[in-house]
């Protein structure tokens, strides 16, 4: 006699599939090990120094440009303005102090009913321009009347950061050398700047 026996189904599922949750790794479960988590840290350490002393050199090439220009801008705009007055002069008229450190002059502030020529500054009769460096490191002009007093009110700022001027007198002209200097605030370093200049006298 043969028995019919119960057909054993697997519920729609392949011999493969289960309804087990999946088996993690013992590792997935512990997470990250003491050694391995220094690791990442030392290596981010690393890149964010790396980053940090780039972006410092970049800042510190950034700030010494921006010094840079300054002073050499305040060098070149000092020399400009004496030397357009200056050129105007005659050798006769021009007066370099003993140590160079600054100049007195004249320069033509209109004409006699003969032509000749009537000497001053800024349309006064014998006056004289001084450019000179004051205790604030400014290349300053002033102006003297003929008691050689300075005029008040006269006196104006032609550059910053200057340290020195010099005037060495020619036959026929002078020689400027003026020098300019900052601090890095940063770095803490002094940048300086030298100009020259020569002119001609018109007169």
């Amino acid at each position: 006699m043969i028995m019919n026996m119960p057909q054993i189904t697997n519920h729609g599922l392949t011999p493969l599939e289960t309804n087990d949750p999946p088996v993690r790794s013992k590792r997935f479960l512990l997470g990250f090990t003491l050694v391995e988590v220094m690791i990442v840290v030392v290596i981010f350490s690393i890149i964010f120094g790396v980053s940090f002393d780039v972006l410092l050199s970049g800042r510190r090439s950034f700030d010494a440009s921006s010094i840079r220009y300054d002073i050499q801008t305040n060098a070149a705009l000092g020399l400009n303005n004496m030397a357009r007055e200056l050129k105007n002069s005659a050798s006769l008229y021009v007066d370099v102090d003993v140590g160079g450190d600054s100049v007195r002059f004249l320069v033509p502030v209109g004409y006699s009913q003969s032509g000749d020529i009537i000497w001053g500054a800024d349309g006064e009769t014998n006056h004289r321009i001084r450019y000179e460096v004051n205790g604030q490191n400014q290349l300053v002009r002033d102006r003297f009347d003929a008691s050689d007093s300075i005029v008040n009110g006269t006196t104006r700022i032609l550059a910053n950061y200057v340290d020195d001027v010099d005037f060495d007198s020619q036959p026929n002209g002078l020689i400027m050398n003026i020098t300019t200097s900052e601090q890095n605030k940063v770095t803490k370093e002094w940048l300086d700047e030298n100009l020259s200049s020569t002119i001609t006298f018109r007169n």
